[in-house]
């Protein structure tokens, strides 16, 4: 298994730490959406939706992450030996 670079190390560890800033910022606007779904409105409406599409999103994000760490040699226990190879390049192309 090849040793990921420092500075990929360090490059990957502050995106981890951006993504665990959108999720808490998602979290507080979750709560404050709970306050406004009282008073049914199309924005609260739209507030929740928009919700929903960030939380795929960075869900997205957090898995495009893990891929590229795997694929620099970095090791994700919760991915599959297909997923490992995919990402490295061995499967052909991510789905």
């Amino acid at each position: 298994m090849p040793q990921v670079p420092t500075h990929v190390r360090e490059n990957h560890e502050k995106t981890a730490h951006l993504l665990f800033q959108a999720r808490a910022t998602l979290n507080a606007v979750e709560r404050i959406a709970e306050d406004v779904s009282s008073n049914s409105t199309p924005s609260s409406e739209s507030l929740h939706v928009l919700i929903d599409l960030l939380r795929d999103k960075l869900n997205q994000a957090d898995r495009a992450h893990e891929l590229e760490w795997v694929g620099v040699g970095g090791i994700c226990p919760d991915m599959t030996p297909e997923d490992i190879a995919r990402a490295r390049g061995e499967l052909g192309g991510l789905s």
